[in-house]
């Protein structure tokens, strides 16, 4: 009985630590060169910066991203960027589906597919920002003055002989949400496997008994 109880809360903290994880931890690496100094400029940011630097009311940048003036090449890479936040949500999703399954039912099998599930979405949430979004960034397809950053054109188009994106990727949020999913399944599991071994231990004592 004991065990169990354990076994509930421990996998409803671990299914609740995506929130903290996929919120505060740096979800977004960037790396940009600067030709003109010969150097580059290093940036991580996790969704409460994005939020507090772009969607925040009283952020510096309120409003920013609706000024910008995107080219199609950019707006051809949405589709991309909307799809890894929706794997995104889907995960955290689960995460709250598997806290609940945890708490107030016995199906660990459940959770087995749901912590998998989990880890599928998060990494199909790699694989669309860092290839469908990212790429085009980086491999010089569409370049910073494709964001419209600036609404004087020969100012924009400066951008992209001072400045080059290098890389765009998905960071340690990521690498966290696969850790916490993989720890609910692995932790669900040596409990399945434990369980599925103890009726054997006791016919095993029942035909002990008979003799």
């Amino acid at each position: 009985m004991a065990s169990k109880i354990i076994y509930r809360v421990v996998t409803a903290l671990i299914a609740l630590c995506a929130f903290p994880a996929a919120i505060f931890a740096p979800i977004v690496r960037v790396v940009g060169e600067v030709s003109i100094t010969d150097s580059y400029v290093y940036e991580q940011l996790s969704l409460w910066d994005v939020y507090s630097l772009f969607f925040s009311k009283d952020s510096t940048f309120s409003g920013f991203a609706e000024g910008m003036n995107l080219t199609d090449g950019v707006k051809e890479t949405m589709p991309a960027l909307i799809a890894s936040g929706c794997c995104l949500a889907a995960a955290l999703i689960l995460a709250v589906i598997i806290a609940c399954f945890a708490a107030f039912s016995n199906k660990k099998l459940v959770n087995v597919f749901l912590s998998a599930g989990a880890v599928c979405a998060v990494i199909a949430m790699f694989l669309s920002f860092n290839g469908g979004f990212a790429r085009p960034f980086t491999d010089g397809t569409i370049s910073v003055s494709d964001l419209g950053l600036i609404e004087w054109g020969i100012i924009n188009s400066l951008l992209d002989v001072f400045v080059a994106i290098k890389v765009l990727q998905i960071t340690s949020a990521g690498f966290l949400l696969i850790i916490v999913f993989a720890g609910v399944l692995l932790w669900t599991l040596a409990f399945v496997l434990t369980e599925l071994g103890e009726p054997k231990k006791d016919l095993q004592k029942g035909m002990k008994n008979k003799r």
